[in-house]
């Protein structure tokens, strides 16, 4: 599917707020409102649009601190398409915890990368010294504290 202009401006509105009606698009965009919800439904046919989010500010639920962990695993399998075998991959049993926000498996020296947060800094340790073990083939952790976020986003901009 190629996206086009108005596609893209599209998205760029429901980025910003995904709870704007197909009405208030078109006095935006200056497109009429048929079109942006045929397109709308269009753009979730085609998976472009993969669902619709509430973006919950951490902090003020009381989740203070967050940190990056990257692991390093045993045996590790880089592609999580399904081999015979009974162990779960990493990836998949990481993405499973609660305090995993985000999860992703890399190149280079670390195989995996997972952003965590916690009610605290000690929230954070206890949760990488207790559920991290329990994790089958993690060889070796290493965890960065963020001390401050810059940006934080999964908007694309077109």
């Amino acid at each position: 599917m190629e996206i086009d202009s108005k596609d893209k401006a599209i998205l760029n509105e429901l980025q910003k707020n995904c709870k704007q009606s197909s009405r208030q698009l078109s006095k935006k965009l200056g497109i009429p409102a048929t079109t942006i919800h045929q397109r709308i439904k269009k753009l979730e046919k085609e998976g472009v649009l993969l669902g619709y989010h509430a973006v919950v500010d951490p902090k003020k639920v009381g989740y203070n601190s967050s940190a990056i962990v990257f692991i390093q695993v045993e045996h590790f399998v880089p592609s999580i398409v399904k081999k015979k075998t009974d162990m779960p991959h990493p990836l998949e049993e990481l993405s499973k915890l609660p305090y995993v926000q985000e999860a992703y498996a890399l190149t280079g020296e670390d195989d995996l990368l997972i952003k965590v947060i916690g009610k605290d800094d000690h929230d954070i340790g206890m949760f990488v010294v207790d559920k991290l073990r329990d994790v089958p083939s993690i060889k070796r952790t290493r965890t960065a504290m963020i001390v401050f976020e810059g940006k934080n986003t999964k908007q694309i901009k077109f």
